[in-house]
């Protein structure tokens, strides 16, 4: 009997408004709670009021906001660590291989490409003109500036050309 009142009264709150509940004193002395007068037995009108707290389950703009923020910093922190992890990698791996023609080649065309043996590019540029730790600097002669840097003993990054 509680049930069906329950649910009447969740019925009537789904309403924007008040709703109007009867409650039926059956012959048999049970009581019945209906949304029509009674047929049978004698009926008693009662007020309900809607019982709404409002509000929507969404989650709410500001939290959406808060959650991308969180999700972009994640993803940052994400990058970051994979661009360390692809860093100390290059850091640790051996030189490059060269074939002996591909190797002539470069040297005989002042080529110095990442990956290459530090000793195998001085031998394609020269003596470079100044030396600041891993970055070996170049001023030419003929104008400009070109700089390679090792690590490991490898060359990782080129800037320039030869122009001697």
């Amino acid at each position: 009997m509680r049930t069906f009142f329950f649910a009447v009264l969740a019925a009537a709150s789904m309403q924007l408004g008040a709703a109007t509940v009867f409650r039926c004193d059956m012959p048999d002395g049970s009581v019945v709670f209906s949304d029509r007068e009674c047929s049978s037995g004698q009926s008693q009108q009662l007020d309900v009021e809607a019982q709404s707290i409002g509000g929507s389950l969404a989650p709410s703009d500001e939290y959406q906001q808060l959650q991308r923020q969180r999700d972009a910093e994640r993803d940052r922190r994400q990058i970051q660590q994979q661009y360390r992890n692809a860093r100390e990698a290059i850091n640790q791996a051996p030189c490059r291989t060269f074939s002996s023609t591909q190797l002539r080649r470069l040297v005989i065309k002042h080529q110095v490409v990442v990956g290459m043996d530090k000793s195998d590019a001085l031998r394609a540029w020269g003596s470079p003109t100044r030396v600041n730790g891993s970055q070996h600097a170049y001023h030419w002669a003929r104008g400009g500036s070109s700089y390679f840097y090792t690590e490991n003993g490898c060359v990782r990054t080129v800037q320039g050309g030869f122009n001697g």
